[in-house]
């Protein structure tokens, strides 16, 4: 039963499940915030175990990115994990981090805040490649081009000279080269 969906179940329920296994389930409903119930192991011959958890309406945020292969995962959000975008997250109102990992040492993470009313949140890349004769020295990246997310970015280049800084101006998927 592991993972397995239980379609057109409806709250309450009476649902069996193996004695001495954890126990895992996620309640859904459409416009709400999915609601994992704490795992739990009954007891052989246990009866009237009982769960019970309230849904939220979810606002939606809509993530969006011009980085193929990356992935977002947005924090306290179980449900919102390893995306990849566009995708969309029904939320809670509150705060949030969406954090960005991908391809070409990519990394973002932006705080968001969830109201009332749907939200979109865009990060975009531009990328930065060395001179000829020069290479990026950059965490994850060994000469070749590096993904930035747009706007003013501090570089360090290495060339026979040692390594220096350079600052560049990263524009959405456009390459820059950084001397």
């Amino acid at each position: 039963m592991a993972g397995q969906l239980l379609a057109g179940v409806t709250t309450p329920a009476e649902v069996l499940v193996e004695a001495g296994k954890p126990a895992r389930f996620v309640l859904t409903l459409p416009n709400h915030v999915p609601l994992a119930i704490e795992p739990f192991t009954p007891a052989r011959g246990a009866e009237g175990i009982q769960k019970t958890g309230k849904l939220v309406e979810g606002v939606g945020l809509a993530i969006e990115s011009n980085l193929d292969g990356a992935k977002v995962t947005v924090s306290d959000a179980p449900h919102c994990k390893d995306l990849a975008p566009p995708a969309t997250c029904l939320l809670a109102p509150g705060r949030y981090i969406v954090d960005l990992t991908g391809p070409q040492g990519a990394h973002a993470t932006h705080t968001v805040t969830i109201a009332a009313k749907p939200k979109t949140e865009k990060l975009e890349f531009g990328f930065v490649e060395a001179g000829p004769g020069k290479k990026l020295v950059a965490p994850g990246v060994s000469g070749g081009k590096l993904a930035l997310e747009v706007g003013t970015r501090t570089v360090t280049v290495s060339d026979e000279s040692g390594t220096h800084s350079v600052t560049v101006r990263v524009k959405p998927g456009a390459t820059v080269t950084a001397n």
